[in-house]
């Protein structure tokens, strides 16, 4: 009689311990996700300065139509990833405490990089060994996050910068290579120098199109400044045209904004520098 009550007494005392365990499960998940990093909202931030070792200091603003880059370019800033970055300040706060002294420890001394949101300092440090969590010191105090943000906190200038060649809400009247020149009429009209009879005005704005939404694979600082071909594309939205030098390489096509300091990299045989195709032969061709 004793043995089946020993055994009942210890499968008791292991549900009760199962139990204690899952309701102190449940009882971490919902303070985790009342405590946030910030009380701040992404839309709230509107000045961001990053410093890390990859860079000497990103100045981001919010303008009204966009994220601007202030330091070390003046160019139109790559919003998706920016918004990404700025997810940081709803992040759950897993645990925290009172900065020590001696932070080296938490690899905040120095910290892997810095980053100010409007005037909130954050600097981020190593992960914890156990969890994988990332330490963040924010206002004395050190919290425990989910290390998801550490690719943008330790991204370059060039990485948050818009791979678009042209900004939202653009027309290009003109595409000059030095091998063929497409012009747009007022009207929407176009005009291929040298002239190819067998393409439609849908072949045409296709090539405008392509321009225009063209999206580099990544931007790089510029190369050394020498003598190379010119590609000149003239906008509705400004008087002087756009000018990029054209570098080709065994790997990719560059195309160069020598007044930003910048260069737009593209897969080695860009659709861009073709001229235009007779589109409907290809489609013809596909039936």
């Amino acid at each position: 009689m004793q043995r089946p009550v020993l055994v009942n007494g210890i499968l008791l005392a292991l549900v009760c311990i199962l139990g204690a365990l899952a309701w102190l499960s449940m009882q971490e998940q919902n303070t985790d996700r009342r405590i946030l990093l910030t009380q701040l909202h992404p839309d709230q931030v509107n000045l961001i300065t990053l410093t890390n070792q990859s860079n000497q200091g990103i100045q981001l603003k919010r303008k009204a139509d966009g994220w601007m880059m202030q330091h070390p370019y003046v160019v139109s800033a790559d919003d998706n990833r920016i918004q990404r970055l700025l997810e940081i300040v709803r992040s759950n706060s897993f645990s925290r405490f009172q900065s020590p002294a001696d932070v080296a420890d938490y690899g905040l001394a120095p910290p892997v990089a810095k980053l100010t949101l409007n005037q909130i300092k954050i600097e981020a440090g190593n992960v914890h060994p156990m969890n994988q969590r990332r330490y963040l010191r924010l206002q004395n105090r050190i919290h425990l996050i989910k290390d998801r943000f550490i690719h943008h906190l330790q991204a370059s200038a060039e990485e948050f910068i818009d791979p678009a060649l042209f900004p939202n809400g653009s027309r290009i009247n003109a595409i000059l290579t030095p091998k063929w020149q497409l012009s747009f009429h007022p009207s929407g009209k176009g005009s291929l120098t040298p002239p190819n009879t067998e393409l439609s005005a849908d072949d045409l704005n296709q090539k405008h199109d392509q321009w225009l939404w063209a999206r580099a694979g990544r931007v790089m600082p510029a190369p050394e400044d020498k003598n190379r071909a010119m590609i000149e594309i003239k906008l509705d939205t400004r008087q002087q045209p756009i000018r990029f030098e054209l570098d080709q390489t065994d790997q990719h096509t560059l195309l160069i904004r020598r007044d930003l300091g910048l260069a737009y990299v593209f897969p080695k045989e860009s659709e861009l520098l073709q001229p235009p195709k007779n589109t409907s032969t290809n489609n013809g061709a596909s039936d």
